[in-house]
């Protein structure tokens, strides 16, 4: 019986500092992750508009090709009828 007492021993000092261990790299994963202050990430750039290409610089969208499409191409849609018997039962629940 001594023999089972120290090898239990023996475990408990090598659980204890693998205990504490664990415990400090939870403590650094939560404070890194989630209490440590955030720095933006927002990086902004400026460009000169001297730099950019002439085509950048004034965009024009050309709308005069929604007024050429004829409205023969497009079909509507069928109309749904109403429903006309009872919907439902009064337990959906039960078995036929």
């Amino acid at each position: 019986m001594a023999i089972t007492f120290l090898e239990q021993r023996k475990r408990q000092q090598y659980m204890i500092p693998l205990l504490v261990l664990m415990l400090l790299i939870t403590f650094f994963v939560i404070w890194y992750g989630v209490l440590k202050p955030q720095q933006p990430a927002v990086v902004t750039f400026y460009i000169p508009e001297e730099t950019l290409p002439s085509a950048l610089k004034k965009v024009e969208i050309d709308f005069n090709f929604l007024k050429n499409i004829t409205s023969d191409r497009f079909q509507l849609f069928e109309t749904i009828p109403t429903f006309e018997k009872e919907a439902g039962r009064e337990n959906p629940f039960i078995p036929f």
